[in-house]
This record gives C-alpha cells, sequence and structure tokens, in this order.
C-alpha cells in the first residue's frame, strides 16, 4: 500500500547545470537570474534550494541569491553593469534593462534623463549605475533624490558632484587670537631675568 520514497529528501537541493548567456543570466527552473560578467560562456552547476539558488564554478560558490518564482527575473545590475559602461547602446538594448534599477529612484532619474537628454539619457544613466556598482548603492541613491527634488537632471557629473561635497571635511574655523598676550608673556619673562637671584 505505501509508495516509494522519493529519490531525494525534502529539504535537499536539486542540481543542475546551466549554460551562461551572452547577456549574463541562466535560467533555473523557468526564471532568469544574473550572475558575475566573468562567466560568460561558462557551464555552471546550481544547486537549487527552497529559499535560496546556489550557482558554482566547479566546487567555487559563485553567487547566492534568494529563490524566484517561475517566469521571473532576479537581475542584479552589479553583474552587468560594467559591459554597458563601455559598449555603446547597450543599456538601449538589453533585454533585462527594466529589472536593472536596484531602487525606485534610479529609475525615476533614468526618465528624467530621458526626458531632457534624451540622446544621452542611455549611456548617462548606465554611468551612473556604474557609480553604484563600484561604491555605495546608498551614495549614489542620497544625490540623485536631491537632484530630483530639485527639478535637475541626474548626469554622472551631477551626482559625483553632490558625492564629492557630502565627503569634504567641514572647514576648521579657529577663532581669533590677539598676540598681545604673548607680547604681555615675553614682557614678564624679560621682567624676570632681570630680577636679582
Amino acid at each position: 500500500m505505501l509508495m516509494a520514497l522519493p529519490i531525494r529528501a525534502g529539504n535537499d537541493p536539486e542540481e543542475m547545470t546551466v549554460d551562461v548567456t551572452p547577456w549574463r543570466t541562466i535560467t533555473v527552473k523557468s526564471c532568469i537570474y544574473s550572475v558575475p560578467n566573468r562567466l560568460i560562456g561558462h557551464k555552471l552547476r546550481v544547486r537549487q534550494f527552497p529559499d535560496t539558488v546556489h550557482v558554482l564554478y566547479g566546487q567555487k560558490l559563485v553567487a547566492e541569491m534568494p529563490r524566484k518564482p517561475p517566469g521571473s527575473k532576479a537581475i542584479n545590475y552589479r553583474h552587468v553593469v560594467a559591459h554597458l559602461v563601455r559598449k555603446s547602446g547597450a543599456f538601449a538594448g538589453h533585454p533585462h534593462r527594466e529589472e536593472m534599477f536596484p531602487r525606485l529612484v534610479f529609475r525615476q532619474a533614468y526618465d528624467r534623463l530621458a526626458a531632457g537628454l534624451a540622446s544621452k539619457a542611455e549611456r548617462e544613466c548606465s554611468r551612473v549605475l556604474h557609480l553604484a556598482a563600484m561604491g555605495s548603492e546608498q551614495d549614489v541613491a542620497m544625490p540623485l533624490e536631491i537632484l530630483l527634488d530639485a527639478g535637475n537632471v541626474s548626469t554622472e557629473a551631477a551626482v559625483k558632484g553632490l558625492i564629492d561635497a557630502s565627503r569634504e571635511p567641514p572647514p576648521v574655523r579657529v577663532p581669533a587670537t590677539s598676540l598681545k598676550i604673548y607680547d604681555g608673556l615675553f614682557a614678564f619673562g624679560f621682567e624676570c631675568s632681570k630680577a636679582p637671584a
């Protein structure tokens, strides 16, 4: 009356081999995940757990991400943006462009760029994303919010300018001191040296 036991335990990972596409993505159970740029053209091993997906190159873990439902995409802009900056027009033609904005403010900045600098919007947006990938995403998001609130276009130069300004230490203010105090001390020392021992 009992059915055969399952081949693997319920919490054991499901393993498979996948190819990395030229778009720096792999497909795992109808879900698309991005992987680091250096893995293009390689075969990778994937271990799919109930909540996470582990990607291995040989025995080395090269990526770990939350498991997504079938049909969804999990694109990490940090995996893709270095290529987008180097190649003109790559951002505009990327099939997963809409998934690359890490926060709403990045998408809003892109929309403002497209409205104000239509011909340069793609290039400037990829450069702003590259700033976030190479440094701190939060450090880039704050200047973007400031520029959007002021109604300005969020170019790479404008964002860098605000980042640099926020990192400059505040000027040190030294109160003006009268040198007459030191003259008095000098005179006091001179008088002491003339006093009899």
